[in-house]
């Protein structure tokens, strides 16, 4: 008689108290709906009372848990900077941009990283995910797009928007596919932001500088098996010409997640506050092979220079990693390997707020994570 499987551990309580729509939070709202979905999760939700918001900084990219009691906060803010009123009052705060350096000690022992960040949705409809749009203190273009993202995940294939669900934004690992190279990034424009001081508004033209340089840098020595350049916009097409990707609508997203099904290697560059961009955590989902700028911010789970990406610091190291990866088709596949292991551990939706529950709970996890069905 083969022994009796071991009990089911309790559904975890979480209630989100929710105040915004907007990508930065998607992949927390996919996975705890998934993890509802598995029975690991009793989900409910309300939107913040407005005594709730205004007691705390009404960041945009901010979403609280309510996780067994305990006050949960989600800060998935470009920055580094941590919302000290939350820090506070909360029982556990998860930073998408996490810098130990940058936490009061006061405060140390209650913030963790939270990972890799993308905007990425279940793939089916939830009438949770309905009410927060129709009820949320969110701008009204913010609403629509989320409206939109919503009903097209259950609109017939080929007729809808597309939306980036879990399926559509990973993959496994394909070391035979042919090392074609890709990076289309963007050109950020600093009188945009009024707001800026002299040495961000630098900060920001070096950004610019930088993923020119390594557009140029890496269409010369690749050639056609380089894809990459700045989206279309009238500051890229009057300050780097030369850089623009050669069809701007390679820039749409079907047709970038299409790209990136066809491209081993990703060539990934520090964002805006030297934010790991959702680039990365994409290339990560997609098992592809990484060459990187270094990281600012800390990951979990031992994400490595070496292992999950190759470090460059100058447009002629960018060319250098990449060539490396071209040449050794070894360790193209070992770095494949080791992402779409570090996806399943620490980047897929259920599983990255899984992680996160079993700290604010201070559970040990029982078995293997759920797999999305």
């Amino acid at each position: 008689m083969p022994p009796a499987a071991p009990p089911r551990p309790r559904p975890i309580r979480c209630e989100i108290v929710y105040h915004v729509v907007r990508p930065h939070v998607s992949q927390l709202f996919t996975g705890l709906e998934l993890l509802a979905a598995a029975g690991l999760v009793r989900l409910s939700q309300r939107r913040m009372r407005p005594a709730e918001f205004d007691a705390i900084v009404p960041w945009r990219e901010h979403v609280t848990v309510l996780v067994d009691g305990r006050r949960v906060f989600y800060d998935l803010h470009d920055g580094g900077d941590i919302n000290a009123a939350a820090a506070a009052t909360c029982d556990a705060y998860f930073k998408r941009s996490y810098d130990a350096a940058r936490i009061t000690p006061g405060v140390a022992s209650r913030v963790h990283p939270y990972g890799l960040n993308y905007e990425v949705y279940p793939g089916r409809l939830s009438w949770r995910e309905l009410a927060r749009i129709a009820r949320v203190r969110d701008d009204a273009a913010v609403r629509r797009r989320a409206l939109v993202l919503a009903l097209g995940q259950v609109a017939p294939p080929g007729l809808g928007p597309f939306v980036p669900t879990v399926r559509t934004m990973s993959a496994p690992p394909s070391p035979d596919a042919p090392p074609r190279v890709l990076f289309a990034v963007r050109a950020w424009d600093p009188a945009g932001n009024p707001g800026l001081t002299p040495v961000q508004v630098e900060y920001w033209h070096e950004l610019n500088r930088m993923r020119a340089r390594c557009v140029r840098a890496l269409r010369a020595e690749f050639g056609p098996a380089f894809l990459g350049g700045f989206m279309h916009t009238p500051y890229a097409a009057r300050h780097f010409p030369d850089a623009l990707l050669a069809d701007d609508t390679m820039a749409a997203k079907r047709r970038y997640v299409a790209l990136l099904h066809d491209h081993a290697i990703g060539v990934a560059t520090t964002g805006l506050h030297g934010s790991t961009g959702w680039k990365l955590a994409e290339y990560v989902a997609m098992s592809r092979a990484i060459v990187s700028e270094p990281l600012e911010y800390a990951l979990p789970g031992g994400f490595a220079a070496g292992t999950h990406y190759l470090q460059f610091a100058t447009a002629d190291e960018c060319v250098a990693r990449v060539r490396s990866l071209v040449d050794d088709a070894g360790l193209r596949a070992r770095m494949m390997h080791a992402n779409h292991a570090y996806y399943d551990a620490h980047v897929r939706p259920d599983a990255l707020v899984l992680r996160t529950l079993h700290i604010a709970t201070q559970r040990t996890p029982a078995g293997p994570e759920p797999a999305v069905a």
